[in-house]
């Protein structure tokens, strides 16, 4: 009777998990206080096109840089359970949706699958270079990617690109406060080949990204990561900040991460990114629209924190007067000066 009893707790235990998990993965973040903080469309001059979490394409009249590229949105539990392919439909409705396909660098911050889980894809459609880490070449590989389209890249190394100069800047990644969530082997050590577990898309080396073109300079530290002294001699007219994780973290991490990453290079102005949903097709985003808010599974249990995230950021920079605005989906924003967009203004 006892055994029986306990199985029936057990059961009835498990069935609430279930309906909270289900409830939190279709409860989404209320973030609708932030609505007027959205970038205008940039008419002429480099714009950055933003399309989910930290994917970016950096644009003048001539050349295309993108930033991890990622297109495929698959489920939580797929991501959690079972295995995970990139989406080709996805990939090439959103390539159209940007416009010019010819890409001519594709650059993954880092290697789990919100960055680089798409890049063999990409760089097989648009022609880009596949520029990053030994991890992001082995995804790179696995994907059928030849090595001619592949760079190998370390801290410090500086590329070409029409007008644009790209120094790679090796930093870190932000530590989940739930240690289900925590690696402690973080690199691809052989070629990943989809369809594959999304826990085989480890870190790899983490990767901020130094854009600087005639018009002026923008960085992209996409995971509040902290690296004491990797900004200290660079000066930029924007920050493109990823600020998933950062609530999570201490208040001294927190100001020690302003000090490193905004005090340093000193940006007019910041973009916020990587707070935003992980698993709706970004196609489903009509082109000036904010992108969708994450549910509640990603911004509770994993420690995203996003609405928490962004007030934090907001409260420092309206005290430092430092510029910040938010990019809507698929819009061609100005790169490099974020100048009127000041939160409270």
């Amino acid at each position: 009777m006892i055994v029986k009893r306990l199985m029936v707790g057990l059961l009835a235990v498990l069935a609430v998990g279930a309906l909270v998990f289900v409830w939190m993965l279709n409860t989404r973040v209320d973030l609708s206080a932030f609505d007027s903080l959205y970038a205008p469309r940039a008419e002429d001059g480099v714009s950055v096109q933003f399309f989910g979490t930290s994917s970016l394409l950096f644009a003048d009249a001539d050349t295309r840089i993108m930033i991890d590229g990622w297109f495929s949105r698959p489920s939580t539990v797929s991501i959690l359970f079972g295995e995970i392919a990139p989406d080709l439909e996805a990939i090439d409705a959103g390539l159209a949706r940007l416009g010019d396909r010819d890409v001519d660098a594709l650059i993954p911050v880092h290697t789990h699958l919100d960055h680089a889980m798409d890049v063999a894809e990409v760089a097989k459609r648009t022609g880009a270079l596949l520029v990053g880490s030994d991890s992001a070449a082995n995804i790179g590989r696995g994907g059928g990617l030849p090595e001619s389209q592949i760079r190998v890249v370390t801290d410090g190394d500086t590329l070409r690109f029409g007008d644009f100069t790209v120094t790679m800047i090796e930093t870190g990644h932000f530590l989940s406060p739930n240690p289900l969530f925590r690696e402690t082997d973080v690199l691809i050590e052989d070629t990943l080949s989809p369809p594959a577990s999304g826990w085989a898309y480890r870190q790899g080396t983490v990767f901020s990204v130094l854009i600087e073109h005639p018009e002026g300079s923008a960085l992209i530290h996409a995971s509040p990561g902290l690296k004491e002294g990797a900004f200290a001699d660079i000066d930029v007219d924007t920050l493109h900040l990823g600020i998933g994780g950062l609530a999570s973290q201490t208040t001294d991490y927190q100001a020690a991460l302003w000090r490193e990453a905004v005090s340093l290079p000193k940006p007019e102005g910041l973009y916020l990114i990587h707070w935003d949903d992980f698993e709706h097709s970004p196609m489903s985003i009509d082109p000036g629209d904010p992108p969708g808010a994450l549910n509640l599974f990603w911004d509770g249990v994993f420690g995203m924190k996003s609405k928490a995230g962004i007030e934090a950021v907001l409260t420092r920079a309206k005290a430092e007067g430092v510029h910040v605005a938010l990019l809507p989906m698929w819009t061609p924003v100005d790169a490099f000066h974020v100048a009127g967009h000041s939160f409270g203004e």
